[in-house]
Formats: C-alpha cells, structure tokens, sequence
C-alpha cells in the first residue's frame, strides 16, 4: 500500500490540495468538483492501493513556499520542487515542455504538440495538458488556442487569466518573446537528436 499525504493550500485563486507521496509532490489541484473528480480517478490510476493521509509532508510545505513566492511576483525565488510525475509517456513529454516554458510566455496546443514530437496531436497535447496534475507549477495555464485566444482550465478561465495577468504585470524578461522563441531557447523537442 502507498501512503500519501494530503493538505489543503490557500492560494490567491482559491483553495488547491497539495498530494505527496514517498517520492515527491504528486498533485496539486484546485479544489472543485470536476478537478477532485479527476484527482481521485488520477490517484486511483498511477497510485494502486494508496491510502491518504491528512497530514504535512516536507514536499508539500516546499510547494506551499513555492506558491509564496509565485504569488508574490518572486520568481527568481522558485526553486526546483521534488516531483512525483506520473503519467502515460506523451503526457511526461507534454508536462515537462510546460515546465520549461518561461514565466510570461504562451503557446498554442498545435506548437506544444510539435515540441514534443507530436506534429498532429493538439488535441492530445491539450488533454495531457486538462489532466496535468501539478497545476501552477506545471504552467499548463500558458497554454491558449491557435489565434491566441484564453482556452479552458481546470481552476476557470478567470483563475487563468489572473495567473497570465500576474506573470505578465510582474515585468519578467522573457514576457516579449514568442512562444516558439521560448521553447527553442530552453530545450529541443522530446524526439530531436542534435546535429553536430
């Protein structure tokens, strides 16, 4: 049986729970009937015969830091977090190319596919992305449709607008650059190999 921890987490956004197993924090998901639906059947899929607990566990009170300095505009203080992801491969892939995306920029579901070795797969990149289950730390919320316009989320659409907005106003660096111009500065996609 896997143990988890489970604490609840005030965020400017509203209520979220923070899930932590043995090996890292494994969710973090807002507190709404549809998003603690799919906690559960997610928990019930990667985490077989667990067993949740009420209580801190240190990856938990890293997250709620984490959150801190988010929500304060520190984000030169967001340290790495111990993550425990767990997921098909394509949803891996999808999650940690959203984590690589800089703090201010977006991009659309059709070039996140693309970066990932997927050229036709917006609509599984967008699915990776609804069942993202570290929410705010994996920026699923910088994804948005193809002519730039706000697509769903799992917290609401104003809870996504409030996050850009806040990236946006915090004056980061890398707010004027493209999407495209992002994800080629921090990583090649998935499947690349490098040309010497």
């Amino acid at each position: 049986m896997e143990y988890l921890s489970m604490e609840t987490i005030d965020t400017p956004i509203g209520p979220m729970q923070a899930v932590a197993s043995a090996q890292g924090l494994c969710a973090l998901e807002f507190v709404t009937p549809d998003r603690q639906h799919l906690l559960q059947a997610r928990l019930a899929r990667w985490y077989h015969g667990h067993r949740i607990e009420q209580r801190s566990h240190p990856s938990i009170r890293a997250a709620a830091r984490w959150l801190r300095s988010y929500f304060n505009g520190r984000f030169d203080e967001l340290t790495e977090l111990t993550l425990d992801l767990r997921g098909t491969p394509f949803e891996v892939r999808v999650w940690q190319a959203l984590r690589r995306l800089p703090i201010g920029e977006t991009i659309a579901y059709a070039a996140l596919a693309t970066h990932v070795g997927s050229p036709k797969g917006a609509r599984a990149a967008g699915g990776a992305s609804r069942r993202n289950p570290l929410s705010i730390i994996i920026p699923c919320h910088r994804v948005i449709g193809e002519q730039g316009q706000l697509t769903g989320y799992g917290g609401g659409i104003e809870q996504k607008q409030y996050l850009l907005t806040h990236e946006a106003a915090a004056g980061h660096p890398h707010v004027k650059e493209t999407h495209r111009e992002a994800l080629d500065r921090v990583a090649p996609p998935a499947n690349s190999t490098s040309v010497k």
